[in-house]
């Protein structure tokens, strides 16, 4: 993210990288890197039929998600590789961890998807196809300026930790002495997810209803019902005229949109009492906002014309930190959640929404 960096890009108004390495071959556009995005990444890829994406991979450190726009293919999970086919509407969620061994292919009419990550550095990816690991440190995720270290190594290249061949006596600071070569075999026990429930379509989910007057829509969440744990992903769908949530600006955790159908009118400012300094953006098919932490960002939505179905429908897409609050500047109001992250009502132990006029002193009994 620059500092003159816009909130909202249009897909097509992103310039493209292209990327052919025998079977793997795709376009892809960094919609995040575009925008204010910080904490999230976003990529639009095209990828020709039968072509691959990536390497067979995994990251150790953040979570990646993907959302089928068109076409279909496949994806192979885990490190058994257990194939799904994909469709339009298809969610799939790669944890940080061995489960989220993943493997992209296009199908005969090519495949064009969303990818989302959390972009936390350092990171480490692990290449089990072809046994190797990438190291970066100092950027995130497909930030290259900046980085302080840039590597992809055998993983079987091992060497003594204390710069000699003698085993030594165990000093204790090693949490695991035994030697190994580096990229480990494992069976089923090693994974403990299910991963035929990793991939989802968002008909198959079940929408939740929210009608509180001119809030009126519904959303379907899509990451909890493929397992995210760091990454949240929700469809939303409202009517023209109507709006989604109150408005709002998270400290914790960094949203953003990506319009699949209609259109929408995202208003996003400053806190404060002039609502009038906040900018009104109108977002079509193809778009994508950042919305960042803080209230510079405070943002609310309203339908603006129908797609398919009645609705607009657009993915928000978010960081699954907790503990965390979020203000909502227009009702004098915040709302605290522990326990489970945003959307996780299941395992909170705290949710409350308090008048944020209702201060008290410290020490008053």
């Amino acid at each position: 993210m620059t500092d003159d960096a816009p909130i909202a890009v249009a897909t097509d108004e992103v310039e493209p990288t292209h990327t052919h390495h025998g079977e793997h071959e795709f376009t892809r556009r960094q919609l995040g890197a575009a925008t204010t995005a910080d904490a999230l990444g976003c990529s639009h890829y095209e990828v020709p039929p039968g072509r691959r994406t990536w390497l067979t991979h995994y990251h150790a450190g953040n979570e990646e998600a993907l959302y089928v726009l068109d076409g279909s293919g496949t994806v192979s999970l885990g490190p058994d590789s257990e194939t799904h086919a994909l469709e339009p509407g298809d969610y799939a969620v790669f944890t940080a961890d061995e489960a989220g061994t993943h493997d992209v292919r296009a199908g005969p009419d090519g495949l064009t998807a969303l990818t989302f990550s959390t972009m936390a550095e350092p990171d480490i990816t692990v290449y089990p196809e072809v046994e190797k690991v990438g190291l970066f440190a100092g950027s995130a995720p497909g930030q290259s300026e900046g980085r302080t270290l840039s590597k992809t190594l055998d993983i079987h290249a091992e060497m003594p930790y204390w710069g000699d061949d003698t085993d030594g006596e165990a000093s204790g600071d090693d949490e695991d002495d035994e030697g190994h070569d580096g990229l480990r075999e494992t069976d089923d026990s090693g994974v403990d997810a299910d991963l035929s429930e990793r991939v989802v379509n968002e008909r198959a989910v079940e929408a939740d209803e929210y009608d509180h007057g001119e809030r009126r829509f519904r959303r379907r969440r899509l990451a909890a019902a493929a397992g995210g744990e760091a990454l949240g992903c929700g469809l939303h769908e409202v009517e023209p005229g109507a709006k989604t949530w109150p408005a709002h600006y998270h400290t914790a955790n960094e949203e953003a949109l990506y319009v699949l159908d209609g259109e929408i009118q995202l208003s996003v400012g400053a806190d404060g009492d002039d609502r009038s300094d906040r900018t009104e953006h109108a977002l079509g098919p193809g778009e994508f906002a950042a919305l960042p932490t803080g209230p510079e960002y405070v943002r609310e939505v309203k339908g603006e014309t129908a797609g398919d179905g009645g609705r607009a429908r657009y993915l928000v897409v978010s960081t699954m930190i907790e503990p965390a609050f979020t203000v909502l500047p227009d009702a004098g109001a915040v709302h605290l959640l522990a326990g489970g992250a945003p959307g996780n009502y299941e395992d909170r132990y705290l949710s409350a929404t308090l008048d944020l006029d209702a201060e008290v002193d410290y020490w008053d009994a």
